[in-house]
């Protein structure tokens, strides 16, 4: 084999090996920008549900407090009852989208059954108290309010768990995946220096026969 044959040979083994690492570096690198995003959607669609569904709530409670502090004229009762019953539906609407998006048995998921299970309960002493407002012939809003005072801090606790649950869970992955193309990029690295040593190795071999 003449010597212009020999280089030829490993000039192409070393282009083969640069143009096999450059792949498979390409492949690595993509699949972790799709894991990425994927993380990414997965936890700003969770977010962005949860917050709909706190906003829907929040608007649940204020439309309880309309129905208290402005409730003494019929049509208004009608009309901020009406709006507390759209807003609780809403918000059980919402969170029928967000539950499917949980992985089953997660924190999140469990989190945000406890708040399904509160919000149910919130909405049956709601009901309970309106018919104490209806009895009561002074002052009802102030009575009533004192029945159902503070019940909504737990379930609004539990929805602000879900979101900061959620934005935690998102950087463990992303973390998580960064560390994965971190250990990818040294292994990269490492199969470029064994190719390049090899090229090397081949060269100073083909020198010596030549």
């Amino acid at each position: 084999m003449s010597i212009r044959t020999k280089l030829v040979l490993s000039l192409s083994i070393v282009l083969a090996l640069n143009l096999a690492i450059g792949l498979y570096a390409f492949h690595a690198y993509e699949q972790a920008a799709k894991s990425s995003e994927q993380v990414s959607r997965w936890a700003n669609q969770i977010v962005t549900t949860s917050l709909s569904a706190q906003v829907h709530f929040k608007k649940q409670v204020q439309e309880w407090k309309n129905v208290l502090l402005r409730g003494q004229e019929h049509e208004l009762y009608e009309r901020y009852l009406n709006q507390f019953y759209d807003e609780e539906r809403n918000t059980r609407n919402t969170l029928e989208v967000l539950l499917p998006l949980l992985d089953d048995g997660s924190e999140i998921k469990i989190t945000t059954q406890a708040f399904y299970q509160a919000h149910q309960k919130l909405g049956n002493q709601y009901r309970e108290a309106l018919s104490s407002y209806l009895q009561q012939t002074q002052n009802p809003h102030i009575f009533v309010d004192k029945l159902v005072r503070g019940i909504d801090r737990k379930p609004t606790d539990l929805l602000d768990q879900v979101v900061s649950d959620t934005l935690a869970e998102k950087e463990t992955r992303l973390a998580e995946i960064a560390a994965e193309a971190g250990k990818t990029g040294k292994r990269i690295l490492l199969v470029a220096l064994g190719g390049l040593t090899l090229a090397v190795v081949l060269l100073m071999w083909f020198a010596d026969y030549a």
